[in-house]
């Protein structure tokens, strides 16, 4: 199954247990602090998610890995420019 197959299944198959938990508190004969707790779930669920991106995104900096051909390319690209613009009389150091 592809990927966006799973994440939509998983997403509508959340939404839908909590919109059936949510109309059905009443007969589930949930007390008062569950019946908050249902009701942030999805804020809950959203604030994590943002939580594990940033995480992801973090983790990704912090570990990032130089290609060394790509340094190099990079490298002679700014010297072409560097040279292109000295040729046109734009002063660099």
């Amino acid at each position: 199954m592809r990927r966006y197959k799973v994440i939509t299944t998983v997403l509508l198959s959340a939404v839908l247990s909590w919109v059936l938990l949510l109309l059905n508190m009443d007969a589930l004969g949930l007390d008062a602090k569950a019946q908050e707790v249902v009701e942030i779930l999805p804020l809950w669920a959203l604030i994590t998610l943002g939580c594990h991106a940033l995480f992801s995104i973090g983790s990704s900096l912090a570990t990032f890995n130089d290609v060394p051909h790509e340094v190099d390319a990079l490298h002679e690209d700014i010297l072409r420019v560097k040279a292109a613009l000295q040729s046109k009389g734009v002063p660099l150091e």
